[in-house]
C-alpha cells in the first residue's frame, strides 16, 4: 500500500511538470490539477491576535478592545449570534487604526453576545484569527435617578426633526425642571417647531416672570398662549406634562391638570426639537432639566400620576402607557451620556449638545 501511494505521488509531480512543459493549451488543461496559489486569498502577514477584552458591560452597551498593530489600516467589529443551529456574523462597526476600542450600543438587557475583531492591513489583506469573546449585558436595575443637566442660558440639546414625533396630532411629553430665578424674558424649556426656524414654534413650554406659559400653533398657524401663575422659581423640582388627543390640550404641573384648551393643532415641521431654548441659544433657560420623555399618544390621569410619583421621578417603563414611550432622555443617568450626546434610553433619537461640558451634569435630580 505504501509503495502504491509513493508511485501515485511521483506520477502527480511528473504530471504537473509535464503540464508546465507542454503547449499553452495543455497547460490550461492541467491547471485544474495543479493550481497556482491565489495571492488575494492569502491572509495578512501581520500577526494580529484579535479581540482582547470586553469591558464596561451595561444594560444596553459594552466595550470591545484589542491591541493595535502597526501596518493595520482598519478593524472590523463582528457580532456573532446563534440562531437555531446556525451562527450569524454581522459587522457592527468599522474602526480606523490606530483606535483600538469601540463601544457597542443598542443591545438588549440580560442577553449574551459574542464578538470577534478582524484586521485589514494597509495592502487590503485581512487577518484570519478566530478568537472570540462573550459577555452578557446587565439586567435592568432598580430605577435610580442621580443626575440632571444644568443649562446656563447659552446651552441646549437638539434632537431630530420635530415632525418625527407627530402621530397624527396625538402626542404627550413630560420633563422635570428646577430653577432659582424668574427670567424677565421668554425662557424656553422645550420647543417643537412647525417648519424651518422662521416658521415658528408648534408646541412649547416657557417660563417668564411668575408665569409658566404653554404655547401652541393652531391649524391656521396662529400661536396661542396659555399662561398660568406659579411659584416655580423656588429651587425645587417641578414636573411639566403636556398632552394632545387631536381635540384638546391638557397642561399639567406637578401631577395636577392646571389648564385645558380645546383647539386645532398645526402639527410639527422639519426643524429640530430643542430643549432648554427656542433654538440653539435663543431664549435660553437657566436651571436644571431632567427626565425628558416623549410619547406618541395622549397620556391619561394614571400615567400623569405615576410620572409625578409624589414629586420623585420613577421608571417610565412601568407606566400604563409605556408602549407609547418613544424617546426618554435621562440627562446624565445613561452611561453613554457625554459632552457631545445625550443617549435616548428608549429608542435612537439621541440628542446632540450645544456648549454642554462635563460640569453641566450635576448630582441633582427629582
Amino acid at each position: 500500500m505504501k509503495i502504491l501511494l509513493i508511485i501515485l505521488s511521483v506520477l502527480i509531480v511528473f504530471s504537473c511538470k509535464d503540464g508546465i512543459q507542454q503547449s499553452k493549451k495543455e497547460v490550461q488543461n492541467t491547471e485544474a490539477f495543479c493550481p497556482e496559489p491565489n495571492p488575494e486569498l492569502e491572509p495578512t502577514q501581520i500577526e494580529f491576535s484579535g479581540i482582547s477584552e470586553i469591558s464596561d458591560v451595561q444594560t444596553t452597551s459594552l466595550k470591545v478592545s484589542w491591541e493595535h498593530k502597526e501596518g493595520i489600516h482598519q478593524y472590523h467589529v463582528i457580532r456573532i449570534e446563534k440562531i437555531g443551529r446556525q451562527r450569524k456574523r454581522t459587522i457592527v462597526a468599522t474602526v480606523s487604526a490606530p483606535d483600538s476600542e469601540k463601544v457597542i450600543t443598542g443591545l438588549v438587557p440580560n442577553t449574551e453576545y459574542s464578538f470577534m475583531i478582524r484586521a485589514i492591513d494597509n495592502e487590503g489583506f485581512i487577518d484570519s484569527n478566530t478568537r472570540k469573546l462573550s459577555a452578557t449585558t446587565l439586567d435592568w436595575p432598580n430605577f435610580a435617578n442621580l443626575k440632571s443637566l444644568y443649562f446656563n442660558g447659552a446651552q441646549s440639546l437638539n434632537l431630530s426633526a420635530s415632525n418625527i414625533f407627530d402621530n397624527s396630532g396625538r402626542i404627550s411629553f413630560s420633563l422635570w425642571f428646577k430653577t432659582a430665578t424668574q427670567p424677565t424674558t421668554d425662557s424656553r424649556l422645550i420647543t417643537f417647531h412647525r417648519g424651518d426656524l422662521n416658521a415658528g414654534a408648534a408646541l412649547s413650554v416657557a417660563v417668564q416672570d411668575d408665569l409658566i406659559k404653554f404655547l401652541y400653533a393652531d391649524s391656521s398657524k396662529t400661536l396661542r398662549t396659555v399662561a398660568v401663575k406659579a411659584n416655580y422659581a423656588d429651587n425645587n423640582w417641578h414636573n411639566i406634562i403636556v398632552t394632545y388627543n387631536n381635540t384638546a390640550f391638557g397642561f399639567y404641573l406637578d401631577g395636577q391638570l392646571i389648564q385645558m384648551a380645546t383647539d386645532t393643532f398645526s402639527g410639527f415641521g422639519s426643524f429640530p426639537l430643542s430643549i432648554a431654548s427656542y433654538s440653539g441659544i435663543q431664549k435660553g433657560f437657566v436651571g436644571n432639566i431632567d427626565e425628558v420623555a416623549i410619547f406618541n399618544a395622549p397620556l391619561g390621569t394614571p400615567d400623569v400620576t405615576a410620572i409625578y410619583n409624589g414629586g420623585s421621578a420613577d421608571d417610565l417603563t412601568t407606566l400604563p402607557s409605556q408602549s407609547s414611550l418613544v424617546t426618554w432622555l435621562r440627562n446624565g443617568d445613561n452611561v453613554n451620556d457625554s459632552e457631545t450626546q445625550v443617549e435616548d434610553n428608549q429608542g435612537t433619537n439621541h440628542a446632540g449638545t450645544l456648549n454642554i461640558t462635563s460640569s453641566s451634569y450635576q448630582a441633582s435630580a427629582p
